[in-house]
């Protein structure tokens, strides 16, 4: 039964979070957890860990990507809860987002240049 009280048609929708903010949250996620694997890869192959965070644990079977998950799940929360006009959280976000990338791109580089005919 609809409502004859018109103070009930004022009503504002409750904001909704952006998608492209669901999508950088979950590549923060990925990009965190596939640097720990492909990071442990490299190692396999006699590289090292270049960040001095990560350097003391990363050989733990669990460690790198529990702290992995943590960190990107926080930044992840901040970035969702942040005021949905905040232009800093997304700029901020999207940059980590770009240096991983970047960092990730390099990582395959060393990955395929180990994996090539001439490391044998």
């Amino acid at each position: 039964m609809a409502s004859a009280d018109p103070s009930v048609q004022n009503v504002e929708p409750s904001p909704t979070i952006p998608l492209r903010r669901w999508l950088m949250a979950v590549s923060i996620l990925v990009l965190n957890l596939l640097d720990v694997v492909v990071t442990k890869a490299i190692i396999r192959l006699g590289g090292l860990e270049a960040n001095p965070i990560m350097a003391p644990i990363i050989e733990h079977p669990s460690y790198p990507l529990i702290v992995k998950t943590v960190v990107s799940l926080g930044v992840g929360a901040l970035l969702l809860a942040s005021p949905r006009e905040s232009k800093l959280a997304d700029r901020a976000v999207l940059g980590v987002i770009v240096a991983y990338v970047i960092v990730m791109s390099w990582n395959f580089g060393i990955l395929l240049q180990a994996a090539g005919p001439h490391s044998r």
